[in-house]
């Protein structure tokens, strides 16, 4: 248990859009589609690129979440439901 804690605790932005993306069962070119990016955007999110706030805002609304609720991790996510 106290593995799965300290692991939330350490992903990072892209970590959490890639588990969202697989969540979702959507493959980077579908994400970038639904979030208006391009393909080559979701890539860069996914190794760690800094995005900028209109980046996060388009990812977000593709997962019909909050721009914070992106930095959730999933089982934060979970409690605030």
């Amino acid at each position: 248990m106290l593995d799965l804690l300290a692991e939330d605790a350490t992903m990072t932005i892209a970590d959490r859009i890639r588990q969202l993306r697989k969540e979702h069962g959507l493959t980077q070119e579908d994400l970038a589609a639904k979030a208006g990016l391009g393909i080559a955007t979701i890539q860069r999110l996914e190794r760690g690129e800094s995005p900028s706030a209109a980046t996060i805002s388009s990812v977000a609304a593709a997962f019909a979440l909050s721009p914070h609720a992106l930095w959730l991790t999933s089982r934060q996510r979970s409690a605030s439901r």
